[in-house]
């Protein structure tokens, strides 16, 4: 229903000549008046249907997805809202919907006139929240019939904790030591296809901030090389149990492979060696100088110390080299020994060969398992032999 106001009026003056004489008159007309229409008015039917919409970003630090009095709003979120779906759908092409805010230091966005309907809702938050995040949809729906405040929940997360332990190989050279385990990415995933990392400090530690109470898997990337195997990747980590106790992945670099060379004689060297003439000074020889030169001669400074043994006939041996002298398998054993290795030598007389060994077995069975697990050091070679003597 409508009110209005009618005014007016009219003004008429006549005159009139008659013998000489003059005659005149007028008069006034003046019409004022109150109306009431009753019925719609469909010119102003739009701002009728019009809505205020208010939302509120908190940190929810107890869990109960309600604000209470001691909890927070956050500042910076970006909330977008995009009509869809209008009360009436010829309103909807007249007035299209999209609009963007940004919350206050309350927490607060204010969306002021806009038609009823179902709406969008789209959350994106401008700054590092680190403890909380939003666990809604990446698009929530919201129905407006009526003025309303909707409340936005931020979940407080979970604390993943952990570091990265590498183990190198015993012998390794000065310059390979020391391994940057700085800014590696470390991922926590579910079932959910969720996702957050973090990075690895100079020590290899890291913290993951996670939502949500749930199971989720923690990995790394081999960033290492091929040479370096991720004994545990992929680590269940169930929230909130794991909270508290560190996750440790470990990485062993593999033994490295010794590639051993056949040794061969010398050539003999093409150079003519002359004879030098050794200027001899005028002296005497003492009894104690004598007996010193005595023991010298009749000592090998050459000749290698060894624990030669005797090799047993039917028993399985595990060689890991063969050589033809002593001096060679020397050699070998001082390869073998820096491996950890306790290494013995056996002579065959017939076949004037020195047996570089570790070990010998009754049964072959028990001499595979210890060659298997010579393989896994990465030694190449060694292989099983039963001793009969010709």
């Amino acid at each position: 229903m409508n009110w209005y106001v009618i005014a007016s009026g009219s003004y008429n003056y006549t005159r009139q000549s008659y013998l000489k004489s003059v005659f005149g008159s007028s008069f006034y007309y003046m019409e004022f008046a109150i109306r009431k229409n009753w019925g719609k008015n469909y010119n102003d039917k739009w701002q009728n249907d019009l809505r205020r919409l208010d939302i509120q970003m908190f940190k929810d630090d107890n869990g109960n997805g309600v604000k209470d009095n001691f909890e927070k709003g956050i500042p910076d979120v970006k909330v977008r809202i995009k009509l869809t779906n209008s009360a009436k759908q010829y309103e909807k092409g007249s007035l299209p919907v999209d609009i963007t805010l940004v919350t206050n230091e309350k927490g607060f966005v204010s969306f002021n006139s806009i038609p009823k309907g179902f709406y969008d809702l789209i959350i994106n938050p401008l700054s590092d929240l680190m403890e909380y995040f939003y666990i809604g949809q990446h698009i929530d729906k919201i129905e407006l019939l009526k003025n309303d405040i909707k409340q936005i929940p931020f979940q407080k997360a979970h604390k993943l904790e952990g570091s990265i332990e590498l183990k190198r190989q015993k012998f390794v050279k000065e310059s390979e030591i020391n391994i940057d385990l700085a800014n590696i990415k470390v991922t926590a995933y579910n079932n959910q296809g969720n996702s957050y990392s973090a990075f690895t400090d100079a020590n290899g530690k890291f913290v993951i901030f996670v939502p949500g109470n749930q199971m989720y898997y923690v990995r790394i990337v081999n960033v290492f090389g091929e040479n370096y195997i991720i004994s545990n990747n992929d680590i269940n980590a169930p929230v909130p149990e794991t909270v508290g106790n560190p996750i440790v992945f470990h990485v062993v670099e593999k033994n490295r492979q010794i590639n051993f060379k056949k040794i061969s004689q010398p050539k003999p060297d093409s150079i003519d060696y002359k004879l030098q003439k050794i200027k001899v000074l005028a002296g005497t020889i003492s009894q104690k100088d004598e007996n010193r030169i005595s023991e010298t001669r009749n000592e090998s400074p050459f000749k290698p110390k060894t624990d030669k043994k005797m090799l047993q006939s039917g028993k399985y041996y595990l060689v890991l080299a063969e050589a033809k002298s002593i001096a060679e398998a020397v050699k070998y054993r001082k390869i073998f020994t820096e491996q950890g290795l306790i290494i013995s030598f056996g002579y065959d007389d017939s076949k004037l060969v020195t047996y570089v060994y570790t070990n010998y077995y009754l049964l072959r069975d028990d001499a595979q398992k210890e060659l298997k697990i010579i393989e896994k050091m990465g030694i190449r070679g060694a292989f099983v032999m039963k001793y009969k003597p010709e």
